[in-house]
């Protein structure tokens, strides 16, 4: 099966024609992870770690969440917030 890729407009327009909430991974403006629903369908969006989210993801976004930090510091790599943040998805699904 190929690859298929489209620009960040293209995965915006989708997700939203879909009725798929877009929950951005950021430390501004957002809520503790735990405290956001993800029972319904959702994208969960991840910046690069040394550059962060796009304004145009996080204009788009139903809600912005984060992993709360200990100590100094204020990010984990992004494959380590990708299975926190999949393991809560599915946490929350299994309690319906």
């Amino acid at each position: 099966m190929p690859l298929i890729a489209c620009s960040s407009e293209e995965c915006i327009t989708f997700l939203q024609h879909n009725n798929i909430q877009i929950l951005t991974a950021q430390l501004q403006d957002s809520n503790l992870y735990y405290a956001t629903d993800m029972r319904r369908p959702t994208a969960l969006v991840f910046g690069t770690e040394s550059t962060g989210l796009t304004p145009q993801w996080r204009q788009a976004a139903t809600a912005h969440i984060r992993i709360p930090m200990l100590g100094r510091m204020d990010s984990l790599n992004v494959s380590v917030s990708a299975a926190i943040l999949l393991f809560e998805a599915v946490r929350q699904r299994a309690t319906e």
